[in-house]
Parts: C-alpha cells; structure tokens; sequence
C-alpha cells in the first residue's frame, strides 16, 4: 500500500482486488476444514487464521476526516485493503508521486524489479460499490453467504432484494436435465450455481452505532455470527463503519468485511447511482449531490483535500 496523508491506499485494479478477496475467502473455507464450516460462533475471540480480513475505501472525504480523528485514521491504517475510491485520490496519488522516477512503484523506491513499476496510465478509481457487487456475483456463483448490515430503516432489505432480482435477471438461465424434471425451472447462474440457494441476508443494525449498549452490541455482534456470512458488507457511514470494523473484527466470524457507506442506498435506488460515463469523467460527486443537496457540507472536504495535495506537491 502508498500512504497518503498517513492513509494506506492499494495500487491496485478491479480485477485484482475482486482476486484479493476470493483468495482470502477461499483460504480461509480451506483452514475451516477443506471448504466445511465450522459450529455457530459464540463471542469468543478467533484463531488468528479466522480473523476477518477489512476493506476500507478512502476516498478524498475520508482522508480530510482522519487527518483529525486519531480513532478513524487507525481504523483505516489497520485494513487489509484500501482501494482508492473517487477521481481525487488518483489524482493526489499521481501528482505526489516521484518526478525523478514517475513510475517507480511507492512503496518500493530503491528496487530495481519489474514488478515494482507502475503503470500509472492504467491506474483508475474503484468504487467501493463497483467492488461491492462484483463480489455479491462471484458470492452467487460460489455459493458464499453474504450479509447487507446498516442503512436507514428497510434499505438492507430492497437492496438485498435489489442484487437478488439483478442477479437472476442478467446472470441466469434455464437447467435442463432430462433425468430430473424437478430441475427444469430451476434457475442457475452462468458459473451452474443455483441462483435459488444464494444466501443474501439484510440486518439494519442499530439506529446509531456509535450509541449503543454492550448488551446491543452483543445481540448485534451474535445475530451477524449466526449467520456466518463469508461477505460482511457495512453501512453505517464513513468513520463510523471503519472504527466499528476495527473495534470488533476479533469477535465477529466473518472472512471479509467491507464498509460501504451509501452503497446500500444507491442499490436501493439506482436513481441515486451516477452513470458509468459521470463516473468515468470524475463528476459522481456533482450528481450525487445534485440528486442530494443536503451533502454540500461534505463536499467541502473535496476543496480542503486539495488543498493539502497541492500544498505537499510545493513542498516536494
């Protein structure tokens, strides 16, 4: 990982974290007992082997907050992935990066391996909702459990319900079995795995996570270790579902989880979800908050954030 400003972004692509997370998961269905699950966890802590994996994604909002909040910042050094979520940190990670050897790889600026060279041409944003739903569909085809925790009353719900209906509608076909005329409406996905059996499971959590009792946390924490989901996706809003992920990823039996953010809500309604081509040309922000007025205090950050980039650019 690059640090910016002290936050851990991944030079990596889509394909490569979508393969990062599928080896982790399948590790660990491996460590488990050759892909079998294991008893219904209980509170107790975990064999460090079991210990949930955390994706975070910083994106120029996220990098201001941390700079001020000593808990965020940990919370977002402490993951094991950081994709680099928004136009603007590929931007800061570019026009920090070394004018001597422009594409040498940050984090290894005295190798002289191939591998340690970027190809900063190719390097792009990933949204964490573009991450998010690529898993959910690998999750589909691998028969993987995955739970949708967070967001305001019901939006876990339409969202779960959302990805299903999505899934079925451009992912699945008719299994034909002569031999089995039990098997003729079944719908199976492109990978033959039955879209039927795929285990989506929505919880809204608790109204403000950061308000809660030990006895809530532990009936919430329970609730989510019943289930046993493989993909943990949170949606608590950015500080709150990183700090929350860290506090308690040792109890939780998980393989990944992921912070969100509004994911959920752009699931739940697409209307709120930029276009490929808003997205491609940096402008997701502007729409969202056209389409979200109220969020014009956030995007303040995105003036502040660029200030500190071109201030640490006249230094270097």
């Amino acid at each position: 990982m690059n640090d910016l400003f002290s936050v851990p972004i991944s030079i990596t692509s889509a394909p490569q974290a979508l393969a990062t997370v599928s080896q982790w998961l399948t590790e660990r269905l491996r460590d488990k007992g050759q892909g079998t699950r294991g008893k219904s966890s209980t509170l107790s802590p975990k064999p460090l082997a079991l210990i949930p994996k955390i994706v975070v994604t910083p994106n120029p909002e996220m990098i201001v907050a941390a700079q001020s909040d000593p808990e965020f910042l940990k919370a977002l050094q402490s993951a094991d992935l950081a994709i680099p979520d928004g136009i603007g940190v590929v931007w800061a990670l570019k026009l920090l990066r070394d004018p001597n050897n422009p594409n040498k790889h940050p984090n290894y600026p005295n190798s002289e391996h191939s591998d340690a060279f970027v190809d900063w041409d190719r390097f792009h944003p990933l949204s964490g909702l573009d991450l998010m739903e690529s898993l959910i569909a690998v999750a589909a085809a691998k028969g993987w459990r995955v739970m949708l925790l967070g967001g305001k009353p019901g939006v876990a719900a339409q969202a779960a319900a959302k990805l299903r209906l999505k899934l079925e509608t451009r992912n699945s076909k008719l299994e034909i079995n002569p031999n089995d005329q039990n098997s003729k409406s079944k719908m199976v996905s492109d990978f033959g795995f039955r879209i039927s059996d795929f285990r989506i499971r929505p919880l809204s959590g608790l109204k403000d996570i950061t308000q809660t009792s030990k006895t809530e946390l532990d009936e919430l924490i329970n609730s989510i270790n019943r289930f046993r989901p493989d993909l943990l996706f949170v949606a608590f809003g950015h500080g709150k579902q990183e700090k929350w992920l860290n506090a308690n990823r040792h109890r939780l039996n998980v393989g990944v989880a992921m912070g969100v953010g509004g994911a959920l809500d752009q699931i739940a309604d697409p209307s709120l979800r930029p276009s490929a081509y808003i997205n491609s040309i940096g402008l997701g922000w502007l729409y969202r908050l056209l389409r979200e007025p109220w969020r014009w205090r956030r995007q303040l950050a995105l003036i502040k954030f660029a200030g500190i980039v071109l201030q640490e650019r006249l230094k270097s």
